[in-house]
């Protein structure tokens, strides 16, 4: 799949988010990105959404839409509400 393909697949997907998949244990979740670049976006009342193929993933936010990201360029993907949890870890980081 290629980013045009996963940016629509997120499009649809995006249509069926509603604010419960924002909130956890009534309290907004805070899902954060590490690229390897070293820069880092934190998105509060937001969720993580894996696409199929396994290459790609998307965080959907309450006030900021959507945004598609490649596995391959992140380091790592937390969320918390009261605790961090991590999400995805690039193995291949050596």
């Amino acid at each position: 799949m290629n980013y045009k393909e996963a940016k629509s697949l997120a499009e649809l997907m995006d249509k069926s988010i509603t604010c419960y998949d924002l909130i956890e244990d009534k309290h907004e979740r805070i899902i954060a990105i590490q690229h390897f670049d070293g820069s880092y976006l934190e998105f509060h009342s937001a969720c993580y959404r894996e696409l199929e193929g396994d290459e790609w993933f998307v965080v959907f936010t309450e006030h900021h839409g959507f945004h598609v990201y490649p596995k391959g360029d992140v380091q790592w993907v937390k969320k918390w509400v009261a605790n961090k949890e991590n999400l995805y870890y690039n193995k291949d980081d050596a």
